[in-house]
Formats: structure tokens, C-alpha cells, sequence
């Protein structure tokens, strides 16, 4: 086969299996490549407001996107634990918080709302990363905030999430 440093998933794979070798295949070292390039088209909205018409549970218009970077996540353990440490990261405070790690690049056209790419920006950090990781940043917060772990029953994060004991 040969050496090859890009693909682009022009239609949506449902096989893992199949998502799987088919970025190995860029991802698979070979001359002086040190770069793979996996684009993924994600649809956007035709209407202002309709940017998030999908539960928060599901991947919604987004799920053929977070199929691949969940295969990637298989590839590359710092892509894994950069999307882990996004998700504990949490809001940060509202649109543009949780960063994407270095490794996923979203593309989109001009005039595409910020709100748009954020609710793709959520949904791969949400829809990859363990909801372990949403505990893991209460108690960072926690952590940081107290000088322990020691959270009292029934402790709420500032943001006004529990973290504590029962």
C-alpha cells in the first residue's frame, strides 16, 4: 500500500473498526512526514437558530465527527488526555472556555457564528472525553480553592456543581 498523509472522510462511516485503520493509514509513519492530515466534514446549520438542534447526550448532526476523533483518541493518548483535560476544565466561563488540544483544527467559512463552532467545539470535547474527567476538574477547582480534597457533604462548586461526598 502506499505512503499516504491525508484523508478525507467524505461520507459517514459507522464501522470503528473501519474509522480506525483508515487513519492509521495517515497516521502510520513513513519517509519525512511528520504530519497527517484527517479532514472531517462536520454540516453546519442553514439557520441562525438552529445551531443545536440535537439532545446534549448525543452527537446529533455532529456524530460522524466525534466517531472519528474517538478513533484518533485510539492513535494518540495526548489527544486523548488533552480532550480529558478540556472537559475538566469545565465552561470556563462561557463560549470559547474549553479549548480544543493543538491536534484538532476546526475550519469553517467566513461568517459562520462563533456560537455554531462553540457548540461543535463542546460536543467533541463532551462526546470523546469521559465524564470522569467533569469530576476530575471539581475537584482541581476544590483543590485549589482549600489546600485539600477534604469536600464537605453536599459542596457546590462555585459554578454551582457538586463535588463533594454523597
Amino acid at each position: 500500500m502506499p505512503a499516504i498523509d491525508s484523508v478525507l472522510f467524505g461520507s459517514p462511516k459507522e464501522s470503528v473498526t473501519d474509522i480506525i485503520q483508515i487513519a492509521g493509514r495517515a497516521l502510520r509513519p513513513h519517509g519525512d512526514a511528520d504530519t497527517a492530515t484527517i479532514i472531517v466534514p462536520a454540516l453546519l446549520p442553514s439557520a441562525p437558530g438552529d445551531d443545536d438542534d440535537d439532545s446534549p447526550g448525543d452527537g446529533g448532526r455532529y456524530q460522524h465527527v466525534l466517531r472519528v476523533v474517538r478513533a484518533l483518541c485510539a492513535h494518540d493518548e495526548t489527544l486523548s488526555a488533552g480532550l480529558g483535560n478540556a472537559r475538566a476544565a469545565g465552561d470556563g466561563g462561557g463560549p470559547g472556555g474549553q479549548q480544543l488540544p493543538a491536534q484538532i483544527i476546526v475550519q469553517a467559512p467566513a461568517g459562520t457564528l462563533a456560537r455554531t463552532l462553540d457548540a461543535l467545539r463542546v460536543r467533541i470535547i463532551d462526546g470523546t472525553a469521559s465524564s470522569w474527567w467533569d469530576g476530575y476538574g471539581h475537584a482541581r477547582v476544590y483543590h485549589d480553592e482549600h489546600g485539600n480534597l477534604d469536600a464537605p457533604t453536599g459542596y457546590l462548586t462555585p459554578a454551582g456543581s457538586g463535588s463533594g461526598p454523597g
